[in-house]
């Protein structure tokens, strides 16, 4: 990653796009019609995952930073600054909101699940998997019931697509056998 794809990235993240893709790009149903744009975006989505691994962890911090302020906050009774980043949170909505329906029937969700090594009974990983896949795949590991999430709705929603996507690569492995 060259130093000038790190400036836009950052520009892009300060300009709130985790937000605008949540609460504008996503709600317009034509994207979800067609094919081109779920697999464009999907592409965007795992490959920011993948390729800036720094940045998705820094903004994790930030989350988690923002998440105690909030809780201090509202133990004292008292409104949160309003200068507070919640950038990973909207990262997660994105991906929570995009993920959630599949009306297409392309299943892009699975490439946040590896296979397991099914033969021995563990939860060892295959060798051989791609590294773009392993990677999207600690994802969903790494933000599950994060602390951010104030709100329970958000928590199940999360909770939901992550577990729908695993029974659905589950059952995708059981019928290739």
């Amino acid at each position: 990653v060259l130093e000038e794809d790190e400036i836009i990235v950052e520009t892009a993240i300060d300009l709130k796009v985790f937000d605008f893709l949540h609460t504008v790009f996503l709600e317009n149903k034509t994207i979800y019609k067609e094919q081109f744009y779920l697999q464009r975006l999907h592409t965007l989505i795992t490959d920011f995952l993948v390729l800036m691994p720094n940045k998705v962890k820094e903004l994790r911090t930030r989350g988690d930073e923002t998440a105690r302020t909030v809780q201090v906050y509202a133990h004292e009774g008292l409104e949160p600054p309003a200068s507070l980043t919640h950038h990973f949170e909207h990262l997660l909505l994105t991906v929570e909101r995009f993920y959630r329906d599949n009306p297409l029937g392309l299943e892009l969700a699975l490439d946040f699940w590896c296979p397991t090594d099914t033969t021995k009974h563990s939860t060892i990983y295959l060798y051989g998997i791609p590294s773009k896949q392993l990677l999207v795949f600690m994802f969903p590991h790494t933000v599950r019931l994060h602390p951010f999430i104030r709100e329970q709705h958000l928590q199940e929603q999360l909770y939901r697509f992550f577990a729908a996507s695993r029974h659905w690569f589950v059952w995708s492995l059981h019928c290739r056998n």
